[in-house]
């Protein structure tokens, strides 16, 4: 069942990278599922980022990314600077889910443009 999850989260991947020409912005959602641990799941994430992320076409952002530029801007505020760093924000974001109907196992990809 994992081995097929990664084929065909690989095949996304793969489908993302010939459409696009330009580099674009890609967050990845937290994974949910009915059946799957935590640790399951962030194992998931952190193949499927690095499936992205070898392709070279995209740049990945995550919430520990978004919340350090937020911090950083904060931070530049506070001390009074009037330049402030642009925020990555997505082009795209990837939500997956996993469930269990019966004997079978249902996966939703989304791929939902920002």
């Amino acid at each position: 069942m994992k081995r097929k999850l990664v084929i065909v989260l690989m095949l996304l991947v793969s489908m993302c990278y010939f459409a696009q020409e330009q580099q674009f912005v890609i967050k990845i959602a937290k994974f949910t599922s009915d059946i799957l641990s935590n640790e399951e799941l962030t194992t998931l994430e952190k193949i499927v980022a690095s499936y992205v992320a070898e392709l070279g076409k995209f740049r990945i952002i995550d919430a520990n990314g978004q919340e350090m530029a937020l911090k950083e801007i904060e931070n530049s505020l506070a001390i009074g600077n009037t330049v402030l760093p642009q925020l990555l924000s997505p082009h795209y974001v990837i939500t997956l889910h996993i469930g269990k109907l019966n004997e079978a196992y249902a996966i939703t990809i989304d791929i939902v443009k920002t």
